[in-house]
């Protein structure tokens, strides 16, 4: 049985967390830039985790056609695109994160 549903609302909620970790680096103040920081590390590993993985259950196992045709070549694309150090500057962050957040609403657009 295939997961398709269970694939896009993965990859919206993944969506709504890069919007609002943008958000929060748009209206950064110095004393957040850390916590923004951890964020996108947080993010960063999770997005790298489920990439080797492939499943949106995050446990190894048998993928579905979804899991194998759209959510891991989504998530690998992403994993690539968040290449900002976590350590590094907030504009790089922002951009690493616009990247990966195209890839998913390039997947959703189709």
């Amino acid at each position: 049985m295939d997961n398709r549903h269970d694939v896009s609302a993965a990859l919206k909620q993944l969506s709504a967390e890069i919007d609002s970790l943008m958000h929060a680096i748009e209206q950064e103040s110095t004393s957040d830039k850390r916590q923004l920081q951890e964020r996108y590390a947080s993010l960063k590993q999770r997005v790298s985790q489920a990439a080797k993985v492939g499943t949106v259950s995050g446990l190894p196992g048998n993928q579905t056609e979804s899991e194998a045709v759209i959510y891991q070549p989504t998530l690998k694309s992403m994993d690539n695109h968040l290449s900002a150090r976590t350590n590094g500057n907030l504009e790089e962050i922002h951009r690493s994160l616009y990247d990966a957040r195209d890839d998913i609403e390039n997947e959703l657009a189709n």
